[in-house]
C-alpha cells in the first residue's frame, strides 16, 4: 500500500512542539516533495545536492524553498547551494548557509541567502544578517516554513548592517524595481505580533539611529494610521499606499514620508504639533518604515496595539509615580462585571494610554451597538466614542498614545484631556474640560490612580472630604465635661485616597464605579475612615483580590479592585444619616468613658460634691446605630493573575505542556473596505479572572441588579460557576462584615472562614 506525501508529513511533524501546516507553500509545491521510507525511516531527496538525507522538520522545510527557488522563481539548480561555507573575514563561518542563490553557474557572487528553521522557530535572522553583510548578498530570506510574519521574512540589505523588509523575493529574471509594486490597502493585512514588529525595528535600527526610540516608532504608526485613512480600498490611485518603499535612494523617499507626516500633524496636532520632523536618517528610516509597510494598523487587533505601546512606554517614568499599566485581563473584568451602556457616559481620570476606555467601547459595540445595527455600526460606534467616553491624564506622553489608540479605536479621542484631575485650580484653564467633565457626573468610572505620593497643597486638599479626619476634643471644666467633634484638615493625603474622593463624588446616583486600589485601604484599621465614607456613598457591590504578580514585573504591590454603585434618593439620605449618626454615636461613647473616668477620679479622691452632670452613673450610649439597609457583597480572590514571578505572561499548558489556544473573533475589512469577522486563534493567558467576572454576572443578576440585566450569561448560577472554576468568592452581607468594616476579599475567602469558624465556634459568615 502506497503512502501519500501528506501521510509521510504527517508523520515527520508527529511532535506538537514542530507539527505544522506549512501553510507558506502551496499543495503543488509539497507535492513536488520527494519522500520515501527506507531502512525504517522517512528520507528525502535533495534537488540542489542529488542525494538522500533523513527527512527532519528542517530539511522539509529546506526542500520546499528550493523547490519554489526552482519551479516558481525560475532560478536554474545550477545557481542553488546548500550547506554553503560563509567566508567571514580571513577565515569561514562555524555554521554553513542552509541556501544560497547565486546570480550564476559558477557560484562566485551570492545574490540571495537563505536561513531555514523548522516550524516554530523564530530564531536565526541575525544569523541570516552576518551572512548578507560577509558575502555582500543584496537578498535575503528567513522561513520557518510558515505563512504570515511569523513564519517568513525578505529582505533587502541596503547599507552594512541595514535590511529593509520587502514583500517578497525577486525571481530570476526581476528586479527589484519588480518587487517593489505598489501597495494597496487592500494587500495590507493585520500584525499577528506588533511587540515583534517593534523589537526587530529596534534591533536592526532604532538602538543606533540616535533619537527617543518611543517617539521615532510612534511617528511611523502615526504617519501609517494616516496614510491608511487617506487611501481608499479600492485597486484605483487613490487605494495606493504612500507608506511604502521604492527602489529610489533614502533621499529621494524622505520627502515623502515627511509629507505624509505634516498631512497627519495638520489632521491631528493635538497628538504632534505642526513642524514635528523625523529624527532619523533617511536610510534609518527607510528601514524601520520597511518593517510596517505591509500592516494594517486599523485591523491590528487593538489590544495588540495597546501591549506594544506599554511596551514601548518605560515604565520607570510612570512607576516612580506609583503609576503602573493596568493588566488588560483586569480592564476587561472590570468592564464586564460593570456593563457599560450605549447611553452612559464614562470617564477615566487617570486614563494612562486609555486602558478602560478603549475595551468600554469595544465591549459597547460588540454587546449593543453591532446587535443594533448590523449594516451600519462604524458611524455609531464613532459618535458613541465621541460623546460618551472622557478620560483625563496628567501625563502629557500618555494622554497622546491614549488620543492615538482611541482615534484607531472609534474616534473617542475629542474628550481625552491632558489635566491633573485631583487639582480644580487647573479646570478652570481649560473650557472644554471644565465643561465636558469637570462640570458633569457621570454614569460609569473606571480607573487605576496612581498610588505613590502626597498632596500637601491646602486648595487641592479643601476640595476633598477625605483630606479631613474626624477628631473629638475634650472640653472641661470644674462642673462640666463635653466631647466635641471637630473636623481637621490632614497636613497630606495620598494621591490614591484623593482620587477615591474624586471618583465617589463624580458618580450620578446610581452610577456605578471599578478603581484599583491599595490592598491597605480594604483591611487596615487606619483606613476605617475611608471604608466608612465609600459605604455612606455607595454600595459596595464586591471587592476581588488581585494575585500578587498582576503588576509585575512594575510592582508586586499587593492591590484589590472595588466596585460600587452609588446611592440615589432615600437611600442616599439615609446612608449620609447613618455616616454622621455613626461618628456622633463614637462621641457620645467617649464622652461617657470621659465622665465615668472623671467620676471615678473624684471618688476615689474622696469628694462627696461631685458636679451635677456626674453626680449620678452617667448612662451608657448603647449600641452603635445599625446601618440602614444589609445587602450581600460579592467578594473574590484571584489565584492565577496570568503573570509569573517574574512578570513574565503565564500561558495555559495542556497536559502535554503546550501553549492552549481558543478561537477570538476580531473585525478586519474586506475588498470592498467593509468590516467583516473573522476568527484567528490566539494564545490563552492563565488567569482566573473571567471567571469571576462570570461569577459576579450570575450573582448579580440573581440579586436583581439592574444594570446586568441582559448582560450575557452561559445560565450558570453563582455557585456553580464557583465551584466549577474552583473559584475563591463568596457572599457577604454588611451585616456580617468584621467591626472594622473590613472588606479585603482575602478574608472573607470560604475556607478561610470556615477554619475561624471551626476555631471559634461562632455563625459561617458566607453563603454559597
Amino acid at each position: 500500500m502506497s503512502v501519500t506525501t501528506d501521510q509521510l508529513l504527517d508523520r515527520i511533524f508527529r511532535d506538537p512542539k514542530t507539527k505544522h501546516k506549512l501553510d507558506l507553500f502551496t499543495p503543488q509545491e509539497k507535492k513536488r516533495l520527494q519522500l520515501f521510507e527506507k531502512g525504517g525511516k522517512i528520507r528525502i531527496r535533495c534537488m540542489a545536492r542529488n542525494r538522500d538525507f533523513v527527512a527532519k522538520p528542517e530539511e522539509v522545510v529546506r526542500q520546499l524553498v528550493l523547490i519554489r527557488l526552482h519551479y516558481t522563481l525560475d532560478y536554474p539548480i545550477a545557481h542553488l547551494d546548500v550547506e554553503a561555507p560563509v567566508k567571514m573575514g580571513s577565515g569561514y563561518g562555524k555554521k554553513a548557509a542552509d541556501i544560497v542563490v547565486y546570480r550564476a553557474p559558477h557560484k562566485i557572487t551570492p545574490y540571495i541567502i537563505v536561513e531555514v528553521k523548522k516550524p516554530g522557530r523564530k530564531d536565526g535572522r541575525e544569523q541570516l544578517h552576518s551572512y548578507m553583510n560577509a558575502t555582500g548578498a543584496p537578498f535575503g530570506m528567513w522561513t520557518n516554513g510558515s505563512g504570515g510574519m511569523q513564519g517568513v521574512a525578505y529582505e533587502l540589505r541596503t547599507e552594512p548592517n541595514l535590511y529593509a523588509e520587502l514583500p517578497r523575493l525577486p525571481a530570476h529574471d526581476e528586479t527589484l524595481d519588480d518587487v517593489l509594486e505598489p501597495i494597496h490597502k487592500k494587500d495590507l493585512q493585520p500584525a499577528e505580533d506588533l511587540i515583534g514588529l517593534v523589537k526587530q525595528m529596534q534591533e536592526e535600527v532604532l538602538a543606533n539611529a540616535g533619537g527617543n526610540v518611543f517617539e521615532e516608532v510612534f511617528k511611523l504608526f502615526f504617519v501609517k494610521l494616516w496614510d491608511e485613512e487617506s487611501a481608499s480600498d479600492l485597486e484605483d490611485d487613490s487605494g495606493v499606499c504612500q507608506f511604502r518603499i521604492t527602489a529610489d535612494e533614502p533621499e529621494a523617499q524622505y520627502p515623502r514620508f515627511k509629507r505624509l507626516l505634516d498631512d497627519a500633524c495638520a489632521a491631528y496636532p493635538d497628538i504632534f504639533p505642526p513642524g514635528t520632523d523625523f529624527d532619523l536618517s533617511p536610510e534609518a528610516l527607510m528601514v524601520a518604515a520597511s518593517v510596517l509597510e505591509r500592516i494594517r494598523l486599523t485591523d491590528t487587533d487593538l489590544e495588540l496595539v495597546d501591549l506594544t505601546f506599554e511596551y514601548l512606554m518605560s515604565p520607570e517614568s510612570k512607576g516612580d509615580k506609583g503609576q503602573y499599566f493596568t493588566p488588560r485581563q483586569v480592564i476587561r473584568m472590570a468592564v464586564k462585571m460593570l456593563n457599560p451602556k450605549s447611553r452612559e457616559t464614562m470617564l477615566d481620570p487617570a486614563c494612562g494610554p486609555c486602558g478602560f476606555p478603549i475595551h468600554t467601547l469595544l465591549h459597547v459595540r460588540d454587546q449593543e451597538i453591532r446587535q443594533r445595527y448590523p449594516y451600519n455600526w462604524e458611524p455609531k460606534v464613532q459618535d458613541y466614542g465621541q460623546r460618551y467616553l472622557f478620560a483625563a491624564d496628567f501625563d502629557p506622553r500618555a494622554v497622546r498614545v491614549a488620543k492615538f489608540i482611541m482615534r484607531l479605536a472609534g474616534d473617542g479621542r475629542t474628550n481625552i484631556y491632558r489635566m491633573n484631575s485631583l487639582d480644580p485650580r487647573e479646570w478652570k484653564r481649560d473650557q472644554a474640560y471644565q465643561k465636558n467633565i469637570a462640570g458633569r457626573q457621570f454614569d460609569v468610572i473606571m480607573t487605576n490612580p496612581p498610588f505613590a505620593g502626597t498632596i500637601r497643597h491646602p486648595q487641592i486638599l479643601n476640595h476633598y472630604d477625605l483630606a479631613f479626619t474626624e477628631t473629638r476634643k475634650v472640653s472641661k471644666n470644674k462642673e462640666e465635661l463635653r466631647v466635641v467633634r471637630q473636623q481637621k484638615r490632614q497636613p497630606r493625603q495620598t494621591r490614591d485616597v484623593l482620587f477615591l474622593d474624586y471618583c465617589l463624588n463624580k458618580l450620578a446616583p446610581g452610577g456605578r464605579m471599578a478603581i484599583v486600589l491599595p490592598q491597605g485601604h480594604f483591611n487596615n484599621v487606619s483606613a476605617e475612615q475611608t471604608r466608612r465614607y465609600i459605604m455612606s456613598r455607595a454600595r459596595i457591590l464586591g471587592v476581588v483580590g488581585l494575585h500578587v504578580n498582576a503588576f509585575k514585573p512594575h510592582t508586586g504591590a499587593k492591590t484589590s479592585v472595588l466596585f460600587v454603585q452609588r446611592w440615589a434618593g432615600e437611600a442616599a439620605d439615609a446612608w449620609r444619616s447613618w455616616y454622621d449618626e455613626l461618628y456622633e454615636y463614637e462621641r457620645q461613647a467617649a464622652e461617657y468613658e470621659a465622665l465615668r473616668r472623671w467620676r471615678e477620679k473624684l471618688l476615689d479622691e474622696g469628694k462627696t460634691n461631685l458636679p451635677p452632670q456626674i453626680r449620678e452613673e452617667p448612662p451608657p450610649p448603647g449600641d452603635p446605630p445599625p446601618p440602614p439597609d444589609d445587602y450581600p457583597i460579592f467578594f473574590a480572590t484571584s489565584q492565577r493573575s496570568g503573570r509569573d514571578n517574574s512578570g513574565k505572561y503565564d500561558w495555559l499548558k495542556d497536559e502535554a505542556g503546550n501553549v492552549v489556544t481558543a478561537p477570538k473573533t476580531v473585525l478586519v475589512h474586506d475588498e470592498r473596505g467593509l468590516p467583516v469577522e473573522t476568527v484567528r486563534e490566539v494564545p490563552v493567558l492563565n488567569t482566573d479572572l473571567d471567571d469571576i467576572a462570570d461569577a459576579f454576572i450570575a450573582w448579580g443578576q440573581e440579586q436583581n441588579l439592574d444594570f446586568l440585566a441582559g448582560s450575557p450569561c452561559d445560565g450558570r448560577s453563582f455557585s456553580e460557576i464557583v465551584a466549577g472554576a474552583k473559584l475563591a468568592a463568596s457572599n457577604v452581607w454588611v451585616s456580617k462584615l468584621e467591626q472594622a468594616i473590613r472588606i479585603d476579599a482575602e478574608y472573607y475567602q470560604p475556607d478561610y472562614l470556615r477554619l475561624a469558624q471551626i476555631v471559634s465556634g461562632g455563625d459561617l459568615l458566607v453563603d454559597l
